[in-house]
């Protein structure tokens, strides 16, 4: 019986790990009967991020037939995550914006966040006329900046929808919707500086030793708990390695050092440009 235990917990264990490889390479080494091995492999195989499966029970027939020479073992894992887009193994910024598709998304911020301030409309462009790069699947913040403070900044972390679309939601949010700022006005309109940063997927760390100041973003973690800073906060803050970690930490409410204590850490990149320089 304790055979049959330790065979089912590895399987299980790669399943909740997500490592689609190890269980596929373990069913075959061993031999194990796995009711439904190739929907596993292939749900395993999804481009899903922010995975992260439990094991609710496990159970065998046995303990209720009292057989444990034929019993058959029953597991139940819940799992949650986000799918990615068809696109997203091909979104930016795995392939560079060029200064031409730079200007065109910070030229749509603009335009969106004038349309709403003077005519109470958003900006709805010509997908005909949207660059092909822009309209590919991407995550990214829109920053305001009003004499070189900060001003408004919302941003998405997942490839959602197109890049277009993205910056034209995350600039009216920046604009108005930023909980630590009042509405934008149309005075101070023509006074702010728009920056947009483009970013990749984020991906888990294990160690303040894998994340480079002013390559990476950061994302800290626990429960309902997130907070996260762009690749250039800590360069503009002067922050260390540790100070940056830290003030994650703190805007997402969480003590100072709560990656020591089962937070996760999380990484990404971003292609960042202003209207000063696209």
């Amino acid at each position: 019986m304790q055979k049959i235990h330790d065979l089912d917990n590895k399987a299980i264990d790669y399943i909740v790990k997500k490592d689609a490889t190890g269980f596929e390479q373990y069913v075959k080494k061993t031999g194990i009967t796995i009711c439904g091995k190739n929907p596993i492999l292939i749900a395993l195989s999804l481009p899903i991020n922010h995975f992260n499966a439990r094991l609710v029970r496990y159970a065998t027939s046995g303990s209720v037939s009292g057989d444990y020479e034929n019993a058959v073992s029953y597991a139940a894992i819940t799992a949650t995550g986000v799918l990615l887009h068809k696109n997203a193994a091909s979104s930016i910024p795995d392939t560079s914006l060029t200064d031409k598709d730079k200007k065109y998304l910070l030229n749509l911020a603009r335009q969106n966040i004038r349309s709403q301030l003077f005519r109470k409309m958003g900006s709805e462009p010509d997908t005909h006329e949207v660059p092909a790069n822009c309209q590919r699947n991407a995550g990214a913040f829109v920053t305001l900046k009003k004499d070189g403070m900060l001003r408004g900044c919302i941003g998405s972390i997942e490839p959602s929808q197109p890049l277009f679309r993205t910056v034209i939601d995350n600039s009216y949010n920046a604009a108005f919707h930023d909980p630590r700022f009042p509405a934008l006005s149309q005075e101070e309109f023509e006074n702010i500086t728009i920056e947009i940063s483009v970013i990749t997927a984020p991906r888990q760390i294990e160690s303040l030793e894998d994340i480079i100041v002013g390559r990476d973003g950061l994302i800290i973690e626990q429960g309902d708990r997130r907070g996260l800073l762009l690749p250039q906060v800590p360069i503009e803050w002067g922050w260390s390695k540790e100070e940056f970690h830290i003030h994650t930490c703190r805007k997402a409410g969480l003590p100072d050092y709560a990656w020591k204590h089962g937070a996760r850490i999380l990484t990404f990149q971003a292609i960042v440009f202003d209207e000063h320089k696209p």
